[in-house]
């Protein structure tokens, strides 16, 4: 180490001999051999620097698993969206109802109350019955029939008809679907063609 030390600051024993001006003598095996080890063992005798290479393992430890926490956290939010939502909102069917033919019609239905994420509330009535000209009135009846709302007319056989908040479906769980003339009369035909009870979906 005393080699090693003297190599570190640049000096050699024979430079020192020359300045007080005798001559050098020649170099044995000895002094040889220490001129080309000073700087070799001065590196090797340096302690790591801290923070330097012997930290960088660590760190790329750290950061490796700190991007894969990032990137498990973020698998996981995806696979939860995709299980419970399938990745789009859906609308959730609070209540259903078939919907049977009255006296004088052969024709059938369902209809489905759904719920959108939003919280509104939406029927959807299908019915297959015979096509004529008269108008197809939807309707919500209380169960004795003593009051009714209209929520719109099919177009074709198929509606979807948005259900005014102030509606209760406690009170109005018939569904109605009429058969209504082009006379501009609000009022109830009382040629229903088909009717069924809406039942909450379990």
């Amino acid at each position: 180490m005393a080699h090693a030390a003297r190599g570190s600051l640049g000096r050699h024993p024979r430079s020192t001999r020359t300045e007080r001006g005798r001559a050098p003598s020649a170099p044995t095996p000895t002094e040889t051999d220490a001129a080309t080890r000073p700087q070799a063992s001065a590196i090797d005798g340096l302690e790591p620097v801290a923070g330097g290479l012997s930290s960088r393992p660590r760190r790329r430890w750290v950061s490796i698993a700190a991007a894969a926490g990032v990137v498990g956290l973020l698998g996981g939010i995806a696979i939860g969206v995709a299980t419970t939502t399938g990745g789009v909102p859906r609308e959730q069917i609070v209540a259903e109802a078939a919907l049977d033919a009255l006296p004088g019609w052969t024709a059938s239905g369902s209809a489905r109350v759904e719920q959108t994420p939003d919280g509104r509330r939406v029927v959807v009535v299908d019915l297959d019955a015979p096509a004529d000209t008269s108008l197809r009135e939807v309707w919500l009846l209380k169960a004795d029939a003593s009051g009714l709302v209209s929520i719109g007319f099919l177009d074709g056989s198929t509606g979807r008809f948005a259900l005014p908040a102030s509606v209760d479906l406690a009170q109005y769980p018939l569904v109605d679907v009429s058969a209504e003339p082009a006379d501009g009369d609000p009022a109830h035909s009382g040629d229903s063609i088909v009717r069924g009870e809406l039942h909450p979906d379990t």
